[in-house]
Order: C-alpha cells, then structure tokens, then sequence
C-alpha cells in the first residue's frame, strides 16, 4: 500500500514561527542552534518523557 503526502509549501513556510531567524544561517549546525534556542523560549506545555522502545 503506498502512503503520499502532498502540502502547500508556501502555507508551510508562513506556519514556521522560526523562519525570519533562519535567514542568516549557513551551516547545518547554525540551523540546529538556531531551533534549539527558538524552542527554549517556548513554555513548556508538559513534562518530557522518555519514549519507551
């Protein structure tokens, strides 16, 4: 059975609350700091768990 996924990227793009800091970014690392420090100003919703595997 195959599974697609279609979206509007441009939609996808306005959603992304991170976006305007994005744009000075080069490297992959610059990008993953960037995300992780956009996610630290966030509240915390609930506790993080441990996903059990």
């Amino acid at each position: 059975m195959a599974l697609y996924f279609c979206v509007d990227l441009p939609a996808l793009a306005r959603a992304g609350l991170y976006l305007d800091r994005l744009e000075g970014t080069v490297l992959m690392r610059q990008i993953s700091s960037t995300i992780s420090d956009f996610r630290e100003e966030l509240p915390r919703q609930r506790p993080r768990r441990v996903f059990p595997h």
